[in-house]
């Protein structure tokens, strides 16, 4: 789980990636899960797979509201 910080660039869409998951977010810092070392390099796909579907939630919600206002067809 991602917090937010200054750091590195892929930090950054990390934390906006996680922020994009909504309650699955939430209820994760709420739980402090999250926080210990990854065993397996395996085991970061996950997470990786997360942010990715964070990130697509927000340009999907991006293409929806141009599509409402009537700048996309």
């Amino acid at each position: 789980v991602y917090k937010p910080n200054g750091g590195d660039i892929l930090d950054i869409l990390g934390f906006i990636g996680d922020v994009g998951s909504g309650a699955l977010y939430i209820v994760t810092r709420a739980m402090d899960w999250g926080q210990g070392a990854i065993a397996h390099a395996t085991a970061d796909f996950g997470t990786k797979f997360i942010i990715v579907a964070g990130l697509l939630n927000f340009i999907s919600v991006a293409d929806a509201y141009h599509i409402a206002i009537g700048k996309k067809p």
